[in-house]
């Protein structure tokens, strides 16, 4: 889990890199459950971690972030694992579901910023390469995390069906929004799915930029550590997020402020865990869609 404004850093760094990659295959392979399999898991602050193996060895948390095209591991690990032969990659496997990365996606990484952003241990990061090899739903109030083989869905209701754009590899999965502004004009937007962020929503400078009416007389600044280096994001709200059927009230949401240069993108912003958090999200991006079940919390109102 990143800080806020550590999110949009990393969606225009991890971009920049992963569009030289666009001619590069999926090559991550997987060793498939069957049908659905519950993972030992745990949730802080509506982030998600994973209990993991690396290599058959070992306990460590990883967090589930979509919002990342990359898996990132602690340094510190490499003490703690034997080296592996050159061009090998760690082999990750949650409750004995395996997953090994591409060679071209995996990071190291001091996690500083992370371990205070959670609150909770963390030893890693397993990117959407995880929501590309599993159908991932993800119970935010029974805290509860399934990974099922492509093509099956979890028993029980899964909720709302609402289309996304997975398919567009090496850019993040997008889903349309509609906003709401403070003065009620409604914008549409494209945000890129990410359980990794702690927000509803945030909005990357070029929309902002077009979009003047998400900025209110009452705003805030955020400072935090990007990936860059330390960025601030402004604080503003939302009368209404809606995302399929659902739609969320009075939500803060983060701006990026202007840059002189802003890196390619086809997103607008990110749909962050906050948003998560008030349904069962059932991820399939085998079939371009997710599934929305509200939950308890659905009505609640937000603090942020």
């Amino acid at each position: 889990m990143y800080s806020l404004t550590m999110r949009v850093a990393k969606l225009h760094e991890v971009t920049f890199f992963l569009l030289s990659l666009a001619a590069v295959l999926l090559s991550a392979s997987a060793s498939w459950p069957q049908s659905c399999k519950l993972v030992r898991s745990e949730f802080s602050d509506n982030a998600v971690f994973l209990l993991t193996k690396i290599d058959g060895r070992g306990h460590f948390w990883f967090s589930v972030d979509s919002g990342s095209n990359i898996t990132i591991m602690a340094s510190s690990l490499k003490n703690e694992l034997p080296p592996l032969p050159h061009g090998e990659v760690p082999i990750l496997s949650f409750s004995g579901i395996v997953l090994k990365p591409r060679p071209e996606s995996l990071f190291w990484s001091g996690f500083k910023s992370v371990r205070e952003s959670t609150r909770h241990e963390v030893d890693g990061s397993v990117g959407d390469e995880l929501f590309r090899n599993f159908v991932v739903q993800i119970d935010y109030d029974k805290e509860k995390i399934l990974l099922c083989t492509h093509g099956s869905h979890p028993t029980g209701p899964l909720g709302s069906k609402v289309n996304i754009e997975s398919r567009d590899f090496p850019l993040l999965a997008l889903v349309g929004a509609r906003l709401k502004s403070k003065d009620n004009k409604k914008i549409d937007a494209r945000l890129a799915l990410d359980t990794g962020g702690s927000f509803t929503v945030a909005l990357l400078s070029p929309f902002v930029v077009q979009h003047p009416e998400v900025h209110t007389s009452n705003e805030a600044k955020v400072s935090g550590l990007g990936l860059t280096g330390p960025e601030t994001m402004i604080q503003s709200k939302l009368n209404a997020v809606r995302v399929g059927r659902f739609v969320i009230h009075n939500s803060i949401v983060e701006l990026e402020p202007p840059k002189e240069s802003d890196l390619p993108s086809k997103a607008d912003g990110l749909l962050g865990a906050n948003f998560f958090s008030k349904f069962t999200v059932t991820f399939d991006y085998g079939t371009n869609c997710m599934f929305l079940r509200p939950n308890r919390y659905y009505r609640e109102p937000l603090h942020r």
